[in-house]
Order: C-alpha cells, then sequence, then structure tokens
C-alpha cells in the first residue's frame, strides 16, 4: 500500500538509484522503485535459501523480481504466488547486480 509515483526512478540511470535507507526516507515509489525496495530487503534478510535476485523489466513495462532463477515472481499479482511455470514472461531490461551489493556497502 505504497503511494505510487509514475516516474521516480529510471531503468537509464542506475548509477545514481538510492540506498535503501534513502528510498525509505524518500517516500516515492514508482513501480520500479517498489522493486528495488524488495531486492534490497531480499538482499539485507540474507536467508540461504533466497538466491539468484534479479530486477527485470519486461516488454509490458512491469517491474519485477526473479528470484532462484525464477522459481518465484514478485511484484507482479499481490494475491498470487507465480513462477515460470505459471507465467511467461518477455525480459527486456535487467538490473546489473552490482547496483544491489555497492548500494547495501
Amino acid at each position: 500500500m505504497l503511494p505510487i509515483d509514475n516516474h521516480y526512478l529510471h531503468w537509464e540511470d542506475t548509477r545514481n538509484w538510492p540506498n535503501p535507507w534513502d528510498l525509505l526516507a524518500d517516500g516515492i515509489f514508482c513501480g520500479l522503485a517498489k522493486s528495488l525496495g524488495i531486492v534490497y530487503t531480499l538482499q539485507l534478510i540474507n536467508r540461504a535459501d533466497i538466491n539468484d535476485i534479479t530486477l527485470v523489466q519486461t516488454a509490458e513495462g512491469d517491474n519485477l523480481v526473479l528470484v532462484n532463477q525464477g522459481l518465484y515472481i514478485l511484484n507482479w499479482s499481490p494475491t498470487e504466488i507465480l513462477n515460470n511455470d505459471t507465467l511467461q514472461i518477455e525480459i527486456t531490461k535487467t538490473m546489473d547486480p552490482s547496483v544491489v551489493t555497492n548500494a547495501l556497502t
């Protein structure tokens, strides 16, 4: 239930994306910022069973988080558990993993 803004973060500007604490402090969330927050949260909880976290954008413009090679797809539908078996997506953009690693250090 975040206040959603149309354009807060942009894929072309990953070098200037906020770290997790600034993202929360800013309080402005677009679809990309919401997905980035999910990625930060999963990285910070550091669970052994959660790996290969990838932020992607689909051909339809949706920003999703793929977990464990797409076994789970987050930020698509809040009432459903989705994975590669239940949803076929065409990925157009993928986040460089160093964006999250650098923001957390």
